[in-house]
Order: structure tokens, then sequence, then C-alpha cells
């Protein structure tokens, strides 16, 4: 669903599709939209088409209408005939067939903290086209939660979190990482000190579209940190976790689609296929091939701020600047660039940058902490034995971020590697997947396997 909220793509895969040739009703003013579902109300279908009563007809507005309406995560089918009127004018006719769904759904995320957990999807129940979702994944060190709900591109989310750990401090300059629900793995250098943290955070989020070009995201994260040292380090090149209490911000963020990135296809698609909510794809369609090879970019920005009007106990301003670009080849297999650029400008220990939030493609047991980073990464999609029942994914990947922090002038790397083996069944809702990553620096590893989601 949350597709949904990049329109701006559109407006350039509109001009590969359209006709070369100008349509014959092009410039005619539309008189009449009408539509005909079989579930959904017909005024939240007609309040999404991009194009409106009084307007002019246009052959590549039309394009984007239609596949705003294939976004929306509502229609099996949709028909649309033109009628010109005897006056000149438009009448435009669409007949949709929709249908709904309810659906639970368990996940297990292998892993040495034994995660699992639970989803609970519904679409179009209520008949207005929304989506709402409720999330909730547990381990040995805490659990979290999440309900989203969401409507003609507008969406709304809660989440809370409790965690419970021991985070490690390592000769390298390095913590453990174990909210990414993985153990600390092994690793080649010794462990200095470790302290117990508590962490409790909520959170509600809104996202909207503006001017179909933009999604825009406005939030608040509520959190408290508590901290209980065990051993003191000596190392002072190491940051010491001082910053107890409360870590309250408002945060703002902004993306940017013009084309749709090469991604693999969402579980909310899958469980809906099954229950006849979409149109099951054949192997022609999800991978028939391209003329010539698509490019696209994405580019979000994000800005967190603390301070006494979020009732925060400590300053926090951090900004988060992320670029994407992707070229999927005519075979449909694709590589995507990203490059990222973290600053935590005068943020406290616990609010400062952390690599693993940089290197995204793996599961790392290790995260470096600075006031400021840089990343990049390399991911190529090879799809293979693409058969009646599913097909396989191959995803090599490697990432690398420079962490560099103020307090003792260190500039430390992290680099990583590894690859995802991954099944998914065209009309079952299950993906299995097996991902590898290796840590370059420190000789740590980790292998996941998951059963239910992507990963």
């Amino acid at each position: 669903m949350n597709n949904k909220i990049m329109v701006c793509l559109l407006v350039l895969l509109s001009a590969v599709s359209a006709v070369s040739a100008q349509s014959i009703y092009e410039g005619k003013v539309i008189s009449t939209i009408n539509f005909k579902t079989t579930r959904i109300y017909p005024s939240i279908a007609k309040s999404n088409f991009y194009i409106k009563e009084g307007e002019s007809f246009s052959e590549q507005k039309f394009e984007i209408a239609k596949r705003i309406m294939n976004m929306m995560d509502t229609f099996k089918t949709i028909d649309y005939k033109i009628t010109e009127n005897p006056d000149g004018t438009l009448t435009i006719d669409i007949s949709a067939e929709d249908s709904y769904l309810v659906f639970p759904f368990v996940m297990f995320l292998g892993g040495a903290t034994n995660s699992f957990g639970g989803i609970l999807l519904e679409t179009n129940f209520f008949r207005f086209g929304e989506l709402a979702v409720a999330s909730f994944v547990y381990s040995t060190l805490g659990y979290s939660s999440m309900v989203l709900f969401g409507m003609t591109g507008k969406m709304v989310n809660v989440g809370f979190q409790d965690m419970n750990y021991d985070e490690k401090a390592f000769a390298n300059g390095s913590f453990s990482n174990p909210k990414n629900y993985s153990d600390s793995g092994n690793s080649k250098y010794a462990e200095l000190y470790s302290y117990r943290v508590k962490e409790k955070a909520s959170t509600i989020g809104f996202s909207f579209p503006v001017f179909h070009i933009l999604n825009t995201s406005i939030g608040f994260s509520a959190k408290t940190v508590e901290y209980t040292i065990d051993d003191e380090s000596t190392d002072k090149h190491l940051p010491e976790p001082n910053d107890d209490g409360a870590h309250n911000k408002a945060i703002f963020a902004l993306s940017y689609t013009n084309r749709n990135m090469p991604t693999q296809d969402s579980i909310f698609r899958s469980i809906g296929t099954i229950f006849g909510v979409f149109k099951p794809m054949s192997v022609e369609e999800r991978f028939y091939k391209f003329t010539k090879p698509r490019y696209g970019h994405r580019v979000s920005i994000k800005y967190e701020m603390g301070n006494s009007l979020t009732a925060s106990d400590y300053n926090i301003s951090a900004m988060m600047i992320e670029t994407a670009f992707g070229l999927e080849m005519t075979n449909r297999n694709s590589f995507v660039l990203n490059f990222a650029y973290h600053d935590a400008f005068s943020s406290s220990f616990s609010d400062q940058i952390k690599s693993t939030s940089m290197l995204k493609q793996g599961r790392y047991a290790r995260s470096y902490i600075g006031r400021q980073g840089v990343g990049a990464s390399l991911v190529y999609m090879h799809h293979f034995f693409k058969g009646k029942r599913g097909y396989f994914s191959f995803s090599p990947f490697i990432e690398d971020v420079l962490i560099y922090d103020y307090n003792d002038s260190k500039r430390r790397n992290a680099t990583g590697a590894g690859a995802g083996l991954s099944y998914t069944f065209w009309k079952f809702p299950v993906l299995l997947g097996l991902k590898y990553t290796n840590s370059l620096e420190d000789g740590s590893y980790d292998v996941s396997a998951l059963f239910g989601a992507q990963f």
C-alpha cells in the first residue's frame, strides 16, 4: 500500500506507455465520469480517479489515472469506456470488480533470540477501500507492536516498543546491536564492558501525498531510556551511556520517487491473490521482457527535533538524507545503488547515528555509534527457476558506511557483504528466505532464515 503515495513515478511511466499519436479524444472536455463497483463505494473510487469532470481529456493524464487505480490494491479488474456525446463532450464509464480481505498471518524470524510475530490484514471490509494492519513481534529482548490505517493515499500509524537488553562495548569501538533481534555473534575483538538498557517508546505518524508528487510524513516519538552500568570502561575512546531520561522528538519526512524501483512483490498482494482480491499474474505477465532497460530513482529526507518543547530531557537534532538509483534490465533482473548521509548534529548518546541504521541490506551484530555517517550499498537481484508455482530470487549485496565521532575525532568504517536467497509463491502468501551477512571489519556473521514475510 505504501506505493499508493508514490504517484510521481507515473508521469514518466505514462510517457512510455502512452500512444505515440494523440488520442482522438485529446483536448475534449470530460462532462461525466461514472463508476460502477461491486463493493467499494463508487464515490470513494471516483475521488481517487486522477482526472476530474470538467477537465480536458489528456492521454497522458488518463494513463496516470488508470495506474493510480491499479495501485489502490483494491480492484481485481477495471474496464474503461470513453464515449463522445452529441455536444462534443466525453463520458468515461468505469466498471471495477473489487472484493475484501481479512487475514491473520503468523511469521517466525530465526536467530538466537527466537523472534516470532503475527500480522492481521484487513482491506476494503468496510467498503471504503481502506487498509488496516496490526502487527506484533516478540523476542527474549522485548516486544514491538504497530497498528496502521490508510485510505485514499493517507495513512496513520501507531507503534509501541518495550526492550530490555544488555549492550556490550568492544575493543574496536563498536557496540552490540541486540535490537535487530539478533545475538551479539562472534567477533575477533574483546568485550570491554557491558550495561543493561531499558527502553520504552511510543510513536505516532501521519503520511499523505502532496501535489501527487511528494509523500509527506509527520510524527512524534516519546522514548525513555534507563541504563544500568555493570562494569566501567577505562577506554576513553568509547562514548559512555550517560543520557538516562526522556528522548521525545518530532519527526518530519519528505520523499520523492520518479519511477518504480525494482522490488519483490509485497506479502499483502500475495495474500490478496489467494483470496481473489487481486488477479493472479502469470509467469509471462510478471516477467515479460522490456524492449529496453528501465531507470529510476528516489530521494528522501527526514529531520528529527527534540527539546523542551517536546518534553525531552536532551536536545535532539538529526537529519537523514537517502537516495537510490535503480536499473531494471530487459530480462527483469536489476541493480539498485543506494547512498545515505546521516548527521546527528547536537544529540546525546542514544540519539546518535548508528552504523546499523545505515547498513540496511544485511543483519549485523555490531554497530558503531557517532555524530555523522556516510554510506553506500549495491544490490543485485536475479530471478531464476520461474515455474508454475513460484520463482527463486538471488540477491548478493555489498555495503559500506563511515561513522565519524566528534567526541574523539575517530572515523570508524563498517563494511558488510552477503546474499539472500528466497522463494516466492505465485498464489500462496508465503515467502521462504535465507540470508547470510558477513561483517568484513570485525569478522562476525549472521545467518537468518525467514518463513512468512520479506526480510
